[in-house]
C-alpha cells in the first residue's frame, strides 16, 4: 500500500467527526448520511481512499460478497459457510467420553450416525449436548481456551 494512502488511512483512524465530515465533503460528492455513526462514516471515507488509490472492487469481487451476505441473511444461524477446504471422503474421528465418534464429510454437509448436518458445529452440539466449534472440536483448528481432556 502507498505510504500516502496507509497516512490517509491512520489519520481516518483518530480523526474526530467534524475531521472525518470534512474529509467526507471532500472526497465524496453527496452529504453523509444525517444520523451516520462516527465507525461507519471513517469506514466508508476509508474504503473511498482505497478505492480512489487502487479503482474500484473488481465485479466478481463484489458478487461474492453479494453472495456471502445472502447466505448470511438466509441462515442466521451463526454458523459459517460450508468449509471446502476439507475434501469430501475425509473421515473426523473424535474420542468424547470414551466412546469414537464418527464423521464423513461429503460435498456440501457432513455425515453423523446416518444423519446430514450443515456444520461440524451442529454435530459437536449433538455429541456434547453443549455449544462448541465444531472445527476446535474435531482438532481442525486450534483452541484459544484449555480444553477438558476427553470431555471428563
Amino acid at each position: 500500500m502507498p505510504d500516502s494512502v496507509s497516512t490517509q488511512l491512520a489519520a481516518i483512524q483518530v480523526a474526530g467527526t467534524a475531521k472525518l465530515n470534512s474529509l467526507w465533503h471532500h472526497n465524496i460528492p453527496h452529504e453523509p448520511p444525517p444520523k451516520l455513526r462516527k465507525n461507519l462514516l471513517a469506514a466508508v471515507l476509508a474504503y473511498r481512499v482505497q478505492e480512489q488509490a487502487f479503482g474500484p472492487m473488481s465485479s466478481s469481487a463484489r458478487a461474492h460478497l453479494l453472495r456471502l451476505s445472502r447466505n448470511l441473511d438466509s441462515k442466521r444461524t451463526g454458523s459459517a459457510p460450508f468449509d471446502s477446504k476439507i475434501k469430501p471422503g475425509t473421515r473426523l474421528i473424535r474420542r468424547w467420553k470414551g466412546e469414537n465418534h464418527l464423521v464423513t464429510v461429503e460435498q456440501n454437509r457432513f455425515e453423523y450416525r446416518a444423519s446430514h448436518y450443515e456444520s461440524l458445529s451442529q454435530i459437536a452440539r449433538v455429541i456434547t449436548g453443549t455449544r462448541w466449534s465444531g472445527p476446535v472440536f474435531f482438532g481442525l483448528r486450534a483452541n484459544r481456551k484449555p480444553e477438558v481432556p476427553d470431555g471428563k
